[in-house]
């Protein structure tokens, strides 16, 4: 049996990968093709038999190879191990390891649904700003990293029509709501700067802009 630790800040999770990694391991060219697939018509795709894997897992796998460059998804895999292990130690016959069906139920499933209604929200304009503050502050200075997020939504969701003119107009909209942000941080270090010196003057308009913004 393989076992491979995923970790999470202090959290090692043990998953069984059920003779993935040998297999993975294996001379791929050397093996006949009737190892490798299912047979079938000219005229059908071929189905992948290799790794012995349910379709449902194979559904995730094709998935987590597209996802994974995704911080946001990673935030909410992170957030899934915690229950995933305590749903783990409940079950008598586990001894503390993940099956991969288990990972598939437990972890791969809630965190990517989370990570879909996140984006089905934001698509459809239907996100807080605080959520929008909370998720893609981080992304402020590192816009390759949110080109990366982007590319990922694209992939997960291209059945979409028009997706990628959908993901930029938002993400545009994210961008704009950061220079907001970014103003009033201007605006009410002028304020307390005014404050401290006493200036005179009006400053009502800087007070309005960043109460208005501050409730938002």
């Amino acid at each position: 049996m393989t076992q491979v630790q995923l970790a999470t800040a202090c959290i090692f999770v043990d998953v069984d990968f059920q003779g993935i990694k040998e297999k993975l391991e294996k001379d791929l060219p050397s093996c006949q093709m009737h190892d490798i697939c299912h047979k079938r018509s000219p005229s059908e795709k071929p189905i992948v038999k290799f790794f012995d894997l349910s379709t449902k897992n194979k559904i995730m796998m094709r998935l987590l190879h597209l996802i994974h460059p995704s911080r946001l998804f990673h935030s909410m895999w992170q957030q899934c191990i915690p229950k995933a292990i305590e749903i783990c130690k409940d079950d008598p016959g586990s001894s503390g390891t993940l099956t991969v069906d288990k990972v598939h139920d437990f972890l791969w499933t809630p965190a990517y649904r989370k990570w879909q209604r996140m984006w089905e929200r934001i698509l459809g304009g239907e996100i807080s700003l605080q959520e929008v503050h909370e998720r893609f502050d981080k992304f402020r200075s590192d816009p390759k990293t949110l080109e990366t997020e982007v590319g990922v939504v694209v992939a997960c969701f291209s059945d979409e029509e028009d997706i990628v003119t959908a993901v930029r107009q938002r993400i545009v909209q994210i961008k704009h709501y950061h220079k907001l942000r970014e103003c009033e941080g201007a605006a009410t270090a002028i304020l307390e700067f005014q404050e401290a010196m006493d200036l005179e003057g009006n400053f009502e308009l800087l007070r309005d802009f960043c109460s208005q913004v501050h409730f938002i």
